[in-house]
């Protein structure tokens, strides 16, 4: 676990691994880091925690940031996690992420045929 998110509670202190997050959420007070395996709730700002991630989050609303290597598609206006769950956008909200999330992916792919071609020993 190289990166991580401290989540500090009254009762309890725990470290996340940022990879194995599948969203972060603010809803009123709390913040939501939904994990693969649990849901950690904090009283606390989702701002807190942006200094945390890495690029592949996608900011979609002020409330929202997905990690876009959990994603398994986007239709809809519903972006598919690899989880099963699913979260609902605005159609405006939606065009911007889906377009920011195809950019993503083929610049992953283009990179990932580079790393293949380019080494010596392939």
């Amino acid at each position: 676990m190289d990166k991580f998110i401290p989540v500090i509670k009254p009762r309890s202190s725990v470290k996340v691994d940022v990879d194995e997050v599948i969203y972060i959420e603010q809803y009123l007070r709390k913040t939501k880091i939904i994990t693969e395996n649990e849901t950690h709730e904090i009283y606390s700002k989702i701002d807190d925690y942006l200094s945390y991630l890495g690029s592949n989050f996608l900011k979609c609303h002020r409330s929202l940031y997905v990690n876009m290597d959990k994603i398994i598609s986007m239709r809809e206006q519903s972006i598919v996690f690899k989880n099963g769950e699913s979260l609902y956008l605005s159609r405006d909200k939606f065009t911007a992420a889906r377009q920011y999330f195809s950019r993503y992916i083929m610049c992953n792919k283009k990179l990932l045929l580079y790393i293949l071609f380019s080494c010596n020993f392939c």
